[in-house]
C-alpha cells in the first residue's frame, strides 16, 4: 500500500465525520520473541478484510512486544490487502481495554453506528465486554467478526486471567479517556 495510516491520535481531525456506518477494529496478536505477523494476527487481519467492505475505516490495533520491533498494527498494515478504506493505525494499545476505549473515542467522533470487533474465537467474549464497556453512554453497536483459529490451553488460560482484570481495566482506561 502506498499511503501511509493515520495514527489513532488523530483521525478523528482527518477522516470524515458524518452519521451512521462502521469501524472494523482488527485486535493485533502476537508472541515474545517473534517480530514477524503472527498466524493468529493473519487470521485476524484475513477476517477483517472480509468484513470490511462497509466500512468508513478500519482499526488495526497492537504495540510492539520488543523494544525496535514493529507494532502488531505495523505488521498488519504491511500485510494489509484491502485498499479503498481508510485504514487507522494504534500502535500504543497494550491491551484489549487500551483498544476498546481508543477506538469506541473514534467512534463517537466520526459519528458511527457500529463497531464490529475482529478477533479470534477464544478472546472474542471479553474483547466484547470491553469494546461494549468503553462506549459509556454512546449509542454504537458492538458487533463481532472472529477468525476460525484453535484456543490452546495456554490461550485459554491467559483468557481466564484476562478476564479477573477486565472490569479494573476498563475503568481506569473510561477515567483517562474522560479527563
Amino acid at each position: 500500500m502506498s499511503a501511509a495510516p493515520v495514527d489513532i491520535s488523530q483521525a478523528a481531525a482527518k477522516l470524515e465525520t458524518g452519521s451512521g456506518g462502521v469501524i472494523v477494529a482488527v485486535l493485533g496478536y502476537s508472541s515474545r520473541g517473534r517480530s514477524d505477523l503472527h498466524p493468529i494476527c493473519a487470521a485476524r487481519l484475513a477476517r477483517g478484510a472480509e468484513v470490511v467492505s462497509d466500512a468508513r475505516a478500519v482499526v488495526l490495533s497492537g504495540w510492539a512486544r520488543q523494544n525496535g520491533s514493529p507494532s502488531e498494527a505495523e505488521l498488519m498494515w504491511d500485510a494489509w490487502p484491502e485498499a479503498g478504506v481508510p485504514v487507522v493505525s494504534d500502535p500504543h494499545a497494550r491491551t484489549t481495554a487500551e483498544s476498546a476505549v481508543r477506538v469506541a473515542a473514534l467512534a463517537d467522533a466520526l459519528g458511527v453506528d457500529e463497531i464490529r470487533v475482529v478477533t479470534s474465537r477464544w478472546h472474542m467474549r471479553r474483547a466484547l465486554f470491553l469494546f461494549r464497556g468503553a462506549r459509556f453512554d454512546m449509542a454504537t453497536d458492538v458487533t463481532p467478526a472472529h477468525a476460525d483459529d484453535r484456543p490452546t490451553v495456554r490461550r485459554l488460560l491467559r483468557e481466564l486471567g484476562g478476564w479477573v482484570v477486565a472490569p479494573a481495566q476498563l475503568r481506569a482506561k473510561r477515567r483517562v479517556a474522560t479527563r
